[in-house]
């Protein structure tokens, strides 16, 4: 395998990936809404019951918004982790997968070219909507946003990989529709 084919093959798998998140919008616009509304909606209601209160010495209290903010991080990289994987299937059922497959490279590097593909897709979502969450007063230290990002990217590499595990088992979308409810449905 050349470096050059390798680099080629990961710069197209990448481009194929933001173009399909930028042209489903739908599925842009989703990605933050729901984390959105889970912060606006929700923790805004679940401020005064769940505010975590912490005892002596500290004396301090921690808005709820600012408690939720990583899970919801986390949950938008395993939504689109499972989008992601979902299109791997949707791509072997419509025949585009067998195109990709003919290339002159290993499969192994494949997948880890498209996973990494949709951890790079997913990050800048992320960011969005952790720049979007300082609206609602969660405002972490400027340093915080470059500490996060070993844990964004370990999280979406660790998320994305069980998606692929999973679509590269299913048949079918309505196989992996279900899957992915079933490991969607605890969060």
């Amino acid at each position: 395998m050349k470096s050059s084919h390798a680099v080629r093959a990961l710069n197209g798998i990448l481009r194929r990936e933001m173009l399909r998140t930028l042209r489903q919008r739908g599925r842009l616009i989703s990605a933050m809404v729901r984390p959105l509304v889970w912060l606006a909606i929700f923790a805004a209601g679940f401020r005064s019951v769940l505010g975590l209160s912490i005892t002596p010495p500290y004396q301090t209290y921690v808005l709820y918004e600012v408690y939720v903010v990583p899970g919801l991080a986390a949950m938008m990289l395993l939504f689109h982790a499972m989008a992601s994987s979902l299109a791997m299937v949707y791509d072997r059922e419509m025949g585009s997968m067998r195109l990709l497959l003919t290339a002159p490279l290993p499969r192994w590097y494949l997948l880890a070219a498209r996973l990494l593909a949709s951890v790079i897709v997913a990050l800048p979502l992320v960011y969005l909507f952790l720049f979007v969450a300082r609206f609602w007063d969660v405002r972490p230290p400027v340093f915080g946003y470059v500490a996060v990002f070993p844990a964004l990217v370990l999280a979406g590499l660790m998320l994305g990989a069980f998606g692929l595990l999973v679509s590269s088992v299913s048949t079918q979308m309505e196989n992996f529709a279900g899957v992915m409810n079933f490991v969607i449905f605890p969060v």
